[in-house]
C-alpha cells in the first residue's frame, strides 16, 4: 500500500529545499559547459520559463519500480538519501548521497560532437565519522554523453560516472544498491524498504501562486541498510537505516527571503517524523512548522503550526565565516505524544560544495507517551549563509 499525505505546505517546503538547493548550485555559480561546440550558461538557461517541458499539473499514478528511475521529459529531478550507520566496533557514522538532474532544453538539439548533451547531472556525497570528528564531502558534475551519466527505467537506476543508485529487486520487496565516493572515502550499500512510500503531489513550491514550480514527490522514510564503508583507507562493515526522498518536475526559481529547515527523524519505536520549518532569512516574523508522523505500518498523520512547538536550543558557528547555525533543537508534538531533543552527532557538518548549508546526522532523545524516546536522523539547515 502507498500512503498519500495531503499537507501541501510540507510537501512544498521539502521539495523547495532539496530541489532548489541542487538547482541553484548552477544558477548562482554561473557554471558554463561546452556542449557540441557551443558554450551553455546554465544560469541564463534556468532563468527561462518551463514551457515545453512536461508539467506536474495532474496527479501522478506512481508505478514501481519504474518511478525509482528517471523521468526525462521533466526539467529536473532528485534522488536524496540520508542515513545513520554503525560499524563492527559499534562506532556511529552518518551519510548522505544526492543525485540532481537538469534538462537544458525541452527538445533535443542536433549536435555534431559526441560530447553534446541536453542533460546534466550532479552527485553529492557526505560522510560523518563521529569518533574521528571528521566530516568528508565530495561531488561530481557530468553530462549525459558517452555514458558518463544517465538514468534508466529498467532496471530503475541513476548514475554519475561510477557512482550509482539502482533497484536490484522489486517483486513486492523493494531493494536498492548504491556506490559512491573514491579513493580512501567511499561506500557500497544494499538497502531494503521497511515501509511503503508516502506520496505528496506538491504545487506552488514557493508560495507564488503558480504551478511553475510543481513537482511529483514520494518519500521512503525507512530503509534497512547493510554494506561496507571506507574512510581514510580503513574498511568497515556497516549496518543501519536510511531515508529516500524523490521528486521530479520544474525547478522553482528562488525568490525573496524565505528559507527552510528540514528534520527527517527515525525513532527506535519504529515511527518516523518529517518536519519542515519555513522561515525568513533575516529572522523576522514567526517561523511556520509542519510535520508528518509516519507510523510503524506506514500510516501518515499531519500536524500544522499550532500543533507543533519547535525551538532552537544552541548554535554552532561556521569556521568559514562565523555563520551561526541552530544545530540543537527541541521538538514538542503534543498530538503525537512526543517531546524530543535533537542534537548533532558532530557539530561541524557544513556543506560548501559550493552550496553553503548545514546538513548532517543527528541523534534524538526525549520522551513519548510510552516512555523514553530515542532515535537518529538528519537535519538540513538552509538559508543561513546563503546558497
Amino acid at each position: 500500500m502507498v500512503h498519500r499525505a495531503r499537507s501541501w505546505l510540507l510537501g512544498s517546503a521539502l521539495l523547495a529545499l532539496v530541489v532548489v538547493a541542487g538547482a541553484t548550485i548552477w544558477m548562482r555559480q554561473e557554471h558554463r559547459v561546452t556542449s557540441g561546440g557551443s558554450s551553455l550558461a546554465l544560469a541564463s538557461i534556468l532563468a527561462e520559463d518551463n514551457r515545453g517541458f512536461a508539467a506536474a499539473e495532474e496527479p501522478w499514478s506512481i508505478r514501481f519500480p519504474a518511478d525509482h528511475g528517471g523521468h526525462p521529459n521533466f526539467r529536473s529531478e532528485i534522488w536524496y538519501l540520508t542515513g545513520h550507520l554503525k560499524d563492527q566496533a559499534g562506532e556511529t557514522l552518518g551519510f548522505q548521497l544526492a543525485f540532481f538532474r537538469l534538462r537544458l532544453r525541452p527538445s533535443a538539439v542536433e549536435r555534431a560532437s559526441a560530447w553534446g548533451t541536453n542533460q546534466l547531472f550532479r552527485a553529492q556525497l557526505a560522510l560523518t565519522d563521529v569518533a574521528a570528528g571528521h566530516f568528508h564531502t565530495e561531488e561530481r558534475f557530468s553530462r549525459v554523453a558517452l555514458g558518463l551519466s544517465g538514468m534508466d527505467e529498467a532496471p530503475a537506476r541513476v548514475w554519475v560516472e561510477d557512482w550509482y543508485l539502482v533497484v536490484v529487486e522489486a517483486e513486492g520487496d523493494t531493494r536498492f544498491r548504491l556506490r559512491a565516493g573514491e579513493g580512501e572515502s567511499s561506500l557500497e550499500l544494499d538497502l531494503q524498504a521497511v515501509k511503503p512510500p508516502v506520496l505528496e503531489d506538491a504545487a506552488d513550491l514557493l508560495g507564488a501562486g503558480s504551478r511553475a514550480g510543481a513537482y511529483h514527490f514520494y518519500s521512503m522514510s525507512r530503509l534497512s541498510v547493510r554494506g561496507s564503508l571506507s574512510l581514510r583507507g580503513a574498511d568497515r562493515k556497516v549496518r543501519g537505516e536510511a531515508w529516500l526522498d524523490r521528486a521530479w518536475g520544474a525547478p522553482p526559481v528562488p525568490r525573496g527571503q524565505m528559507a527552510l529547515n528540514r528534520f527527517a527523524l527515525q525513532l527506535e519505536d519504529g515511527r518516523d517524523l518529517l518536519c519542515l520549518e519555513l522561515r525568513r532569512r533575516d529572522g523576522s516574523g514567526t517561523p511556520i512548522p509542519s510535520c508528518l508522523l509516519i507510523g510503524t505500518d506506514g500510516s501518515v498523520r499531519s500536524f500544522r503550526r499550532r500543533e507543533i512547538r519547535l525551538e532552537p536550543l544552541a548554535h554552532w558557528r561556521s569556521r568559514l565565516d562565523g555563520t551561526a547555525y541552530p544545530v540543537r533543537w527541541r521538538l514538542v508534538l503534543p498530538g503525537g505524544g512526543l517531546d524530543l531533543n535533537i542534537e548533532p552527532l558532530l557539530e561541524g557538518q557544513e556543506l560548501d560544495l559550493p552550496t553553503r548549508a548545514w546538513s548532517g546526522a543527528v541523534k534524538i532523545s526525549g520522551r513519548s507517551r510510552e516512555g523514553p524516546a530515542l532515535g537518529w536522523g538528519h537535519l538540513d539547515l538552509g538559508g543561513y549563509a546563503g546558497i
